[in-house]
């Protein structure tokens, strides 16, 4: 099997890995499992369809590829600080210029990071 088929019958698991490897290059703590990535259809942030896609039909569907999200990124990768969004809504996250954009995210942070002090304490 090649890594694209694998990347694409094995969406959890392909950002389970890479956000392993994310975590441990950036000394981050990481404690989530598979059953911790959940994928929506539609992204939580900015309402289009998540279509988990790698290789070539990634790089032409990617704004619209899961990613995984830290919700407040100095927390790490641990149970209940991670939410799969889309690629173009964490790029926006780090990129955007476009003030209804940043409404957007700013609402979704919000709202997410008082979920995870709720939870996490």
């Amino acid at each position: 099997m090649s890594a694209w088929e694998w990347q694409k019958g094995r969406p959890r698991s392909y950002l389970l890995f890479n956000a392993r490897v994310r975590a441990k290059r950036r000394g981050l703590p990481f404690s989530i499992v598979k059953e911790d990535i959940v994928i929506p259809e539609f992204c939580p942030v900015l309402g289009i369809g998540i279509v988990p896609a790698f290789g070539k039909i990634r790089r032409a569907n990617k704004d619209h590829s899961p990613s995984l999200d830290r919700i407040i990124p100095e927390l790490g990768y641990v149970p209940g600080n991670v939410m799969v969004i889309s690629n173009r809504a964490n790029s926006l996250k780090r990129d955007s210029v476009d003030p209804a954009e940043h409404r957007a995210i700013a609402e979704y942070i919000e709202r997410e990071t008082a979920r995870v002090h709720r939870e996490l304490g």
